[in-house]
């Protein structure tokens, strides 16, 4: 072995002991360039990429390194409800629409158009004491007096 090739094998030997000192845990950790292993809190870590997944309706929020707590959204617009505490209420029996961005629209049921037997009071086919409503088309209902045995 020549002086030369001695002194690069030394060179390259103390070149990987400062990468590993310069890196703490790289023979531990794999390549660089995977994420670490999370904690998700409230969620589900997906099977590639790390990350974590939260139900719709919630954010992510970190609370720490690799570490995620899945919180619920602050909605900014509410179209069709009220604000309370950051989230959009709809009223009962509207279908909520989340846009995305913190984006919420209420959607009423379509108007009743027919209510045979009963009455219609605030968009409700209301039947009298007794009478079941059964629904005869999508915005149809119908009062039919319960049978007694």
């Amino acid at each position: 072995m020549t002086m030369r090739s001695a002194m690069a094998v030394v060179v390259s030997f103390f070149s990987a002991i400062v990468l590993v000192t310069a890196v703490p845990n790289l023979a531990l950790a794999g390549p660089p360039f995977l994420s670490p292993p999370q904690a998700c809190s409230g969620g589900a870590v997906p099977a590639m990429g790390g990350g974590c997944a939260c139900a719709n309706g919630y954010a992510t929020y970190h609370i720490g390194e690799g570490s995620i707590l899945c919180v619920p959204q602050i909605d900014s617009t509410c179209t069709g409800g009220t604000m309370v505490g950051g989230q959009c209420q709809c009223p009962v029996g509207d279908t909520i629409y989340r846009t995305g961005n913190g984006i919420v629209q209420c959607i009423p049921p379509p108007p009743i158009q027919s209510c045979t037997g009963g009455e219609i009071i605030g968009n409700q086919c209301v039947c009298p004491a007794g009478d079941m409503r059964y629904t005869s088309g999508s915005a149809n209902y119908r009062c039919i007096a319960r049978k007694v045995s």
